[in-house]
């Protein structure tokens, strides 16, 4: 039967919303692909207290390891890798550095596809590109009554919904040149089409 490491890692986000993201060192297994920080649970030692550890020393930062985000489970050839994934805190970033990892980068929820990645990481990184979701709401006051338009926008899919004189509106537009014809419709001002798209365009690819 193969060996289970349990190992944690730490989910940094910025006050922009970006993700902290880590290259392996040249002499350690995966050398230059990405990963979480973070490492392995010591015998009896508690998860949330590991992985403050583990950053502690891998990256001089101080963390409050918050609630779990996603375990994965990962076949190996000799071992079996089980890794859970915190969101995290950080507390103290001002000596911040970087002690066993090579490069490190803050990126946007929507761009973490376009690194290479330690595959154990890869699910959590889907999985927080399916969250990067955020609503653009806007309340329009007009002589027709009220225009309410919300957007709920990821990096792979529009939702418009928008409540005019009473009645509903949705669509699932596929790129922005749709969406800002569907806001056309409703003769709504033309500043605030494109403050709205261009919302939208820092999320949607």
């Amino acid at each position: 039967m193969k060996k289970i490491i349990e190992v944690v890692g730490a989910i940094l986000e910025n006050p922009n919303g970006e993700i902290f993201c880590a290259m392996r060192p040249k002499d350690k297994s995966f050398p230059g692909m990405w990963e979480f920080p973070g490492g392995k649970i010591e015998l009896e030692e508690d998860p949330k207290r590991a992985l403050e550890r583990e950053i502690k020393e891998e990256l001089n930062i101080d963390i409050r390891v918050d609630k779990l985000f996603d375990e994965v489970q990962k076949e190996y050839e000799e071992f079996i890798i089980k890794l859970s994934c915190y969101n995290c805190t950080v507390l103290d970033f001002s000596e911040f550095r970087l002690v066993e990892h090579q490069e490190f980068k803050w990126m946007k929820k929507s761009e973490l596809k376009t690194l290479n990645w330690v595959p154990t990481d890869v699910p959590t990184v889907d999985k927080l590109v399916e969250l990067d979701y955020k609503i653009i709401y806007q309340k329009i006051r007009g002589v027709l009554g009220t225009t309410e338009i919300e957007i709920e926008v990821s990096s792979r899919k529009i939702v418009l919904n928008i409540i005019s004189g009473g009645d509903w509106y949705q669509n699932t537009p596929k790129t922005l040149s749709e969406l800002e014809k569907d806001l056309e419709m409703f003769y709504i001002n033309k500043r605030i089409i494109d403050e709205l798209i261009l919302k939208v365009d820092e999320v949607y690819c």
